[in-house]
């Protein structure tokens, strides 16, 4: 009954407070722009004046794809707390990874062609059969943690290394996940938060991050975060994921 309560009240809070506030940046963008627009009806516009228009749109064409984002993001959470019998088949991790490699590249050509370029190293070993017991939402937990590299990082280039190795405990066997990226990090006193809600929350990553944990979970796994560097956060950030070996 708490968990419930838990994800209606976050349901209520996303719906009304961060979708009402890209709305809110969508309205005002566009607002200018007609301004601007209805300001220079008979006569050419200026150059300053396109620049900020382009702007305007720019910043509005944003906030839509957030909005987007997240109104995806809520349905996959909605899936998942709806989902009760689980379906599980045997699924390839290096496959899943690759999957998700391909959709944030193809998400950031679209976007802009001439923006950040993704690059992934994926270290495995020779062997084929690194397989957990998952389903087709596998792939989400990969997307979503590139696609947290990919926003906090500065850089043009988005470096990513993946390593995947064997893991026991006791006498069962887990693969273990790694994914470190090279961006500016999370400081200690936001880990504890991180999974919880979202933490970025001018950015939504943490959304995904709630449903990274959540997919992560159902998949009987296990994640954590930490530093690329031990002991320094700014080197960037290490997700840290062991799934039971099928």
């Amino acid at each position: 009954m708490i968990e419930e309560k838990k994800h209606s009240d976050l349901l209520v809070d996303l719906i009304t407070h961060d979708i009402g506030n890209y709305h809110q940046v969508i309205q005002t963008s566009l607002g200018l722009v007609i301004f601007l627009l209805e300001k220079n009806k008979t006569s050419v516009l200026s150059t300053q004046d396109s620049e900020k228009i382009f702007s305007y749109l720019t910043t509005a064409k944003n906030a839509l794809m957030r909005s987007r984002s997240l109104v995806d993001n809520i349905r996959r959470l909605e899936r998942l707390y709806g989902q009760k019998d689980l379906k599980l088949v045997l699924r390839n991790l290096p496959e899943a990874i690759n999957n998700a490699y391909s959709t944030v590249e193809q998400t950031l050509y679209d976007n802009n062609p001439y923006g950040k370029k993704i690059s992934i190293s994926i270290t495995h070993g020779h062997a084929m059969d690194i397989n957990i017991m998952a389903e087709d939402l596998l792939d989400e937990i990969f997307i979503n943690l590139f696609s947290n590299a990919v926003k906090y990082t500065d850089s043009s280039e988005v470096k990513i290394d993946v390593m995947i190795k064997d893991y026991f405990i006791a006498e069962a066997k887990y693969w273990m996940i790694t994914i470190s990226d090279y961006g500016k990090g999370i400081p200690d006193s936001m880990k504890k938060e991180l999974f919880e809600r979202f933490y970025y929350k001018a950015k939504g990553s943490g959304l995904g991050l709630s449903i990274v944990r959540a997919l992560v979970e159902r998949y009987r796994g296990k994640i954590w975060v930490g530093d690329r560097v031990y002991k320094d956060y700014t080197k960037g950030t290490t997700f840290g994921i062991i799934f039971p070996a099928a």
